[in-house]
């Protein structure tokens, strides 16, 4: 049983095995670290985990941007992803 090859709208992930968590490079983008990984996991009947807030599958792009070595670099991508999330809405 496998949860089905998605994007998530910056990430795509490639079919992953249920019960287990799929680990792919951080979007190329300004606002991410492209040396970290997103993360998403299979639940055991083979959907992704929703967020219960949004209803939504849920994609975990927090090491993208808590993982920076430098505190200025980190506070202003962590702006520039709010700045993108809200955009969005």
């Amino acid at each position: 049983l496998y949860c089905p090859a998605e994007f998530d709208g910056w990430t795509c992930f490639n079919y992953t095995k249920a019960g287990s968590d799929a680990y792919v490079p951080c979007p190329a983008l300004p606002i991410f670290n492209p040396k970290e990984k997103v993360h998403r996991y299979c639940e055991a009947n083979g959907t992704w985990r929703i967020n219960i807030e949004t209803g939504v599958a849920w994609s975990n792009h927090t090491n993208c941007v808590n993982n920076m070595t430098d505190p200025v670099s980190k506070n202003i991508q962590k702006t520039r992803l709010f700045d993108l999330l809200r955009s969005l809405t």
